[in-house]
C-alpha cells in the first residue's frame, strides 16, 4: 500500500493497553521498544521543537540520522553503554523528519515526542519481543493484511490475542489474511510483546506508534475518513 508522507495526528477511542516495554522487564521511564536490523521512523512536528529519544546499541556502534527531506539535519554514532544515550534533536519548524537508525539497538520514545516507525514491504521492521505497538485499521477493512516472520502476536479489538506466523500464510502467497470483525475497523489494533522478527503490514498505513496518545495517519486517509484529535 502505498501511502504520503504527510501525517495527521488523530485520538480514536478504545482501550490503552499502556506504552511499549520488552517482554518480561520492568516498566522503564517512557516507552522502550528492542528492534534489529535498522528502522525507519518518523518525526511529526507541529512546530520548532527539541525532540529527545533514548538510543542504547545491543552490541555494536549504532548511527542515528535524521533527514529533512534528502538533508541530514542531525548525525550521531552511539556505542555500548550502561545506560540509554539521551538524544535531544532541534526540529527547526512543523514537518515530516525522517529518522534512519542502523543496526540492533533499543529505543526510547517518551509519550510528548511524537514519533512513529514504518514496518512496509520496502522497510520491515525487525522486533525483538517488544510491544504493545499501536497501528490504525482503516473504516471498511475486512482483511487485513500482514506478513511475520517468525511471530506476530496481535489484538484484535474485543478479541484476544492471535499469534501470526508463516505456516499462517495463505496458500502459495507470501502473506497472511486477517479476517476483521464488525466494528473493528475504523480503530486502533496493537501488538504484544510476544512479537519476534520481521514484521509488515500490507494494506493498511504500516506505521506503529509507542504510545496510545501518539498516533498519526497519512494526511489522506485523515482528511478522507474525517478523523480528527478531537475525538
Amino acid at each position: 500500500m502505498h501511502f504520503s508522507r504527510y501525517f495527521d495526528p488523530v485520538k480514536v477511542s478504545g482501550d490503552d493497553a499502556g506504552a511499549s516495554h520488552i517482554h518480561s522487564t520492568p516498566q522503564e521511564d517512557g516507552a522502550v521498544s528492542r528492534f534489529r536490523r535498522g528502522l525507519r521512523g518518523y518525526l511529526i512536528s507541529s512546530g520548532a521543537m527539541t525532540a529527545k529519544l533514548g538510543i542504547a546499541p545491543s552490541s555494536k556502534p549504532v548511527s542515528l540520522t535524521v533527514f529533512m527531506r534528502d538533508d541530514a539535519i542531525f548525525e550521531q554514532e552511539y556505542r555500548l553503554a550502561e545506560s540509554f544515550h539521551p538524544v535531544e534533536i532541534e526540529l527547526p519548524r512543523a514537518f515530516e523528519y525522517r529518522v534512519e537508525i542502523s543496526g540492533d539497538f533499543k529505543l526510547q520514545v517518551p509519550a510528548t515526542t511524537p514519533f512513529i516507525f514504518e514496518s512496509s514491504v520496502s522497510r520491515p521492521a525487525w522486533i525483538s519481543y517488544s510491544g504493545p505497538h499501536y497501528f490504525y485499521v482503516p473504516r471498511g477493512t475486512r482483511e487485513l493484511i500482514v506478513d511475520a516472520s517468525p511471530r506476530l502476536s496481535l489484538v484484535i479489538p474485543g478479541q484476544s490475542r492471535r499469534d501470526l506466523h508463516p505456516a499462517d500464510r495463505v496458500a502459495g502467497k507470501s502473506y497472511i489474511t486477517v479476517k476483521v470483525p464488525a466494528g473493528a475497523d475504523g480503530q486502533l489494533w496493537h501488538t504484544t510483546t510476544l512479537t519476534r522478527g520481521q514484521i509488515m503490514l500490507l494494506n493498511t498505513p504500516p506505521l506503529f506508534s509507542f504510545h496510545r496518545t501518539t498516533v498519526f495517519v497519512p494526511r489522506e486517509l485523515s482528511e478522507s475518513e474525517g478523523l480528527s484529535t478531537n475525538q
